[in-house]
């Protein structure tokens, strides 16, 4: 966990230091901005990092389909 950020007036967020440090999050870089289907939260990540993103999350789906598929045979 990084501490805490703030959303300001504008709606700017402010990342702490030791995220955007260990991120290599640097001012002006582009970032995704998503949701899970309740809407509790947010996800933010680099926009350079979308393939990785998105094979992580298609490796995800996939072992979820594999653990549901072996629970019904039961």
């Amino acid at each position: 966990m990084y501490g805490m950020g703030k959303v300001w007036m504008k709606g700017q967020i402010v990342i702490p230091k030791n995220a955007r440090d260990d991120l290599w999050i640097s001012s002006g870089d582009d970032l995704f901005i998503m949701t899970g289907p309740h809407k509790k939260g947010i996800l933010l990540f680099k926009a350079d990092s979308l393939d990785m993103m998105m094979q992580m999350l298609d490796n995800v789906a996939a072992q979820v389909r594999e653990l549901k598929k072996q629970k019904s045979e039961e």
